[in-house]
């Protein structure tokens, strides 16, 4: 049973049928006994549907907490498709409530993230050396500074978990995320990669870019 990618918010606990071992507890990744017990008490779908109310309440709660959407939206945003660009933020935009910049501003903090605005930060060269253009596109994501070994970057997609694991393994270093709109990601990302995503693909294909 692997994993959702947000199941560190989930307090399940889940015993072995046979030794009764705790073998994941909503914080712990791995739901396989140590010991040849056999299956675990909770059923593939019970789980799952039991994490999902989890984690919707808990998106619910920090959407509340922004003041920027009644009752009925949060109803809405809780059935929108989440998989799609940028997440909750796309969502938020794609259904007219809340414009970009305004939603992040108040919903970054709720996650312990800082919010940027990209039109009053310069990215620093080392920064932006450390980050290759393909993962830059790929991530749509802007590096920003570096300190004591730490790559800062900015990412439009506050619960995207996947993207910071990703830039880590690319640049090799820590990976602290900032927050800010897309829009403003894309223009800062032209002007100091000077390409485009099309352009970059082609250039991956024909050997040009490594």
């Amino acid at each position: 049973l692997p994993p959702s990618t947000e199941s560190h918010y989930a307090r399940v606990a889940c015993f072995c049928t046979y030794c009764t071992r705790k073998v994941y507890d909503g914080l712990n990744l791995s739901r396989i006994c140590p010991l040849p017990c056999g299956p675990l008490i909770e059923e593939t779908f019970s789980l799952r549907y039991v994490e999902m109310n989890v984690q919707q309440t808990f998106l619910a709660n920090l959407l509340r907490r922004t003041g920027l959407f009644t009752e009925a939206q949060l109803e809405i945003l809780l059935k929108a498709d989440l998989s799609e660009e940028n997440g909750i933020a796309g969502a938020v935009v794609r259904l007219e409530m809340a414009k970009e910049a305004e939603f992040l501003e108040k919903f970054a903090p709720l996650l312990g993230l800082r919010y940027v605005d990209l039109t009053k930060t310069v990215p620093t060269n080392e920064a932006l050396q450390l980050l290759p253009a393909r993962a830059v596109y790929q991530y749509n994501a802007l590096p920003l500074s570096v300190e004591e070994g730490e790559l800062t970057v900015a990412l439009s997609d506050p619960m995207n978990s996947v993207a910071a694991d990703g830039i880590r393994l690319v640049c090799g270093h820590p990976v602290r995320v900032c927050i800010a709109p897309s829009e403003e990601i894309d223009k800062a990302i032209k002007r100091h990669y000077g390409v485009g995503a099309e352009a970059l693909d082609a250039m991956i294909e024909d050997g040009r870019y490594d």
